[in-house]
């Protein structure tokens, strides 16, 4: 890490997938595993609780499991708490699930509580779940879905595959969502289903391969995100969050034709919405968790405006910044912590330390499986 970061072990935990914080003040950190269970800690790293497992429920193989946790805005008055995983057989009819949870006074799960938000996500070749959650500042819910493993679906909008879904808390579709009102639009994420050939309401944007993981900007004014999408055999790339976008896959990936070493010369006028950063195979192999570095809380000016993102593959947390307004690339990429190892880094999430102040919190698969803390 750089000079005046330390960056610490907090707990081990096996196969770590995602990280969500409590607010104040009590805050707690829930940490999923891919296995289906989830665990609640202490600022510390102690383990309080056990809170749930899905692990007879869900198919874990592969890149299914329990992928995603969110933390409801209104948590200090209701208590929810909120769940992406893939329940069923290891099988084509898998589907994934978000899943709603009231927390009991000793934070575990009360199983009763349990209520269906969105289902019938697809999960067809398992693989390119996607699979992140998150609440905007507009009080939505946004799931980011991957293709399935069958890059077609994508850019169809008739299913919930390859794209970034919005929901209200209870997850009936947004009637602002872009595609709502078009003559045939029907929900597909209730348990019945799609039941036609119309446009899913809840389709934010599309085109997406695996937006494994998305992530809100605490720093803006409104809702807005950056989507980490892995590519395939050329670009890992970084959109920004825009309604009814098309990202294009799989006519493309980053910003060239599939399959494809361009020199991008952009804006392209195609119809797809453009990633602000991408980088190739020399650089990482598979783009995981990011974070914005949230104002005001003391790093050095460098990481003002800052965005940290994970490469699993290259064992690397990199640093963004926005260094010019115009011309085809305006974001420079910096390491930040490194010699993470192969099959690392998963989720980054920032969040309040016991030692004052905020600090980044990761998990890796490095070592057995940890969660760790780096701080200013």
């Amino acid at each position: 890490v750089p000079a005046g970061f330390s960056d610490t072990r907090l707990a081990g935990l096996v196969s770590p997938t995602a990280l969500a914080f409590t607010p104040a003040p009590d805050p707690r950190l829930i940490a999923t595993r891919q296995t289906g269970e989830a665990e609640v800690y202490d600022l510390n790293g102690t383990l309080i609780t056990a809170a749930v497992d899905l692990s007879g429920e869900i198919c874990s193989g592969f890149e299914r499991g329990l992928l995603g946790v969110a933390v409801d805005p209104a948590f200090a008055s209701n208590r929810y708490v909120y769940l992406f995983a893939n329940f069923g057989g290891c099988n084509s009819s898998n589907e994934g699930r978000v899943v709603r949870y009231t927390v009991n006074p000793n934070w575990t799960f009360a199983p009763a509580s349990r209520v269906i938000i969105v289902d019938n996500i697809p999960s067809i070749n398992g693989n390119h779940n996607g699979g992140d959650i998150h609440f905007g500042k507009d009080g939505k819910l946004y799931i980011s879905v991957g293709d399935s493993g069958t890059a077609a679906l994508a850019e169809a909008k008739n299913t919930l595959a390859g794209k970034i879904l919005r929901v209200n808390a209870d997850g009936t579709p947004a009637s602002d969502n872009p595609f709502y009102a078009e003559s045939g639009a029907q929900r597909c994420g209730d348990t019945d289903g799609a039941t036609g050939a119309g446009t899913c309401q809840e389709v934010y944007a599309f085109g997406l391969r695996n937006p494994f993981r998305i992530v809100m900007d605490p720093n803006a004014t409104g809702t807005r995100f950056f989507i980490n999408d892995v590519g395939q055999n050329t670009w890992e790339e970084i959109s920004e969050s825009a309604a009814g976008a098309n990202y294009g896959w799989p006519t493309r990936e980053g910003p060239c034709p599939n399959g494809q070493n361009c020199t991008p010369n952009l804006p392209s006028g195609n119809g797809f919405a453009d990633p602000i950063h991408w980088y190739g195979r020399s650089i990482g192999t598979t783009i995981t968790g990011g974070a914005f570095v949230p104002d005001g809380i003391g790093w050095p000016s460098v990481y003002a405006g800052a965005y940290l993102f994970a490469d699993y593959g290259a064992g690397k947390i990199f640093r963004l910044n926005r260094t010019s307004t115009t011309g085809t690339n305006q974001y420079t990429r910096t390491d930040f912590v490194t010699g993470l190892g192969s099959s690392s880094a998963v989720a980054l999430v920032f969040g309040p330390s016991a030692l004052g102040g905020q600090a980044v919190y990761y998990t890796t698969y490095q070592d057995g499986g940890e969660i760790r803390r780096v701080i200013y």
